[in-house]
């Protein structure tokens, strides 16, 4: 008999930050912060009620063992978090359209409940199944796997519940379960930070920035001027001097350069990506 299963530790080599191009980071960076601003627009107060740190323990501890990356864990518990509120709310409104009795109300309440409670074991594995057939970096977790396990917890279910189970999952989310996560936005982020390396030690842009800036404090009717003779000067492309000149002053003052005098961009960072990708041709 084959010992247990082992977390995969060599792939982590295979994660390499710096190799996306900046035009990749900044498409990314930009649908991420649209999707972002979408899911705190459309957040209800229900969000959050199946992120309880057990839950997210046992299937971060259930990835672990069937040797998954730790985005599948992530990933599943957006995935059963979102489903199990949905199961709630589905729920909440079948034990509320049925006649004003209070005793049958509370009846049904709790036997939905119930059946709810004795599957949330069941949901959990489905959605970690789910989450594993999402990135080809990782494994498919077969249903024998899943099987055996529920079976040592003392499930008895067969190969049909179980695929009844995940398509319940993908029909109450409408199929959309690759949704992003907070590892998503961490590593998006480090990306977009090993782009501002040669950022902080390129002097040259540095200086042109500070210069141009100063320069729109100053007098800002010669600003314009000023930035043609700094490209002239070094080559450093206008677009470039513009917008980290307008990253000082945003940061430092709150100031804006000509051409930008209306409100403050959602995505700064995506727009300094523009400034390191130009500044280093």
């Amino acid at each position: 008999m084959d010992g247990p299963m082992r977390p995969r530790s060599a792939s982590l080599v295979d994660f390499q930050f710096g190799v996306v191009t900046t035009e990749t980071i900044e498409d990314a960076l930009l649908h991420l912060a649209q999707q972002n601003e979408q899911a705190v627009q459309e957040a209800s107060g229900r969000l959050g009620s199946f992120r309880e740190p057990r839950i997210v323990e046992f299937v971060f501890l259930l990835s672990e063992q069937w040797c998954l990356e730790k985005s599948v864990s992530y990933q599943a518990v957006e995935i059963l978090e979102r489903f199990m509120v949905k199961q709630a709310e589905n729920i909440y409104r079948q034990a509320t359209i049925q006649p004003r009795d209070n005793k049958r109300e509370s009846q049904n309440w709790r036997a939905l409940k119930q059946q709810l409670v004795n599957k949330f074991t069941l949901r959990l594995v489905s959605c970690v199944q789910l989450a594993s057939k999402l990135s080809f970096q990782n494994k498919i977790i077969s249903n024998i796997t899943v099987l055996n396990f529920l079976q040592a917890l003392g499930y008895l279910h067969t190969k049909e519940e179980l695929l009844e189970s995940e398509l319940d999952v993908l029909k109450s989310l409408n199929f959309q379960i690759n949704l992003p996560t907070p590892l998503a936005y961490v590593e998006m982020l480090l990306e977009v930070l090993e782009k501002f390396i040669s950022v902080k030690e390129d002097f040259m842009l540095l200086a042109v920035g500070i210069i141009a800036a100063s320069a729109f404090i100053q007098n800002h009717e010669c600003w314009s001027q000023v930035v043609g003779h700094l490209q002239n000067i070094t080559g450093i492309a206008l677009a470039s001097i513009a917008e980290f000149s307008y990253a000082i002053l945003t940061h430092s003052v709150g100031a804006n350069t000509p051409g930008r005098q209306q409100s403050i961009p959602p995505h700064l960072a995506a727009r300094a990506l523009k400034t390191v990708a130009s500044s280093n041709t």
